[in-house]
């Protein structure tokens, strides 16, 4: 899977899931590749599930003093990375 975002004023997430750029993959495009990969419905949904519990639990703890980021620039990741786990759900 590749991306570019966040880096630069590039906001498009270009994965492997998808043929084009599109700023959201919803929880049907994983188990979409998870179909097209012969795994069950219920390995997806699991690593799914790990996947945003995890990714929910370090959005909490982004600290821009620690990454060096302005304030607003790290609310807009949060704001983005809580987006992305909301189209997981």
């Amino acid at each position: 899977m590749r991306h570019t975002w966040p880096y630069e004023s590039d906001h498009r997430f270009r994965p492997a899931v998808r043929h084009r750029p599109h700023d959201s993959v919803t929880r049907r495009h994983w188990l979409e590749l998870g179909e097209d990969l012969a795994l069950r419905a219920p390995v997806v949904v699991g690593l799914i599930a790990r996947v945003a519990e995890g990714v929910g639990l370090l959005c909490d703890d982004v600290d821009a003093e620690q990454l060096g980021m302005p304030e607003p620039w790290v609310r807009d990741v949060r704001r983005r990375i809580r987006r992305r786990l909301r189209d997981l759900q």
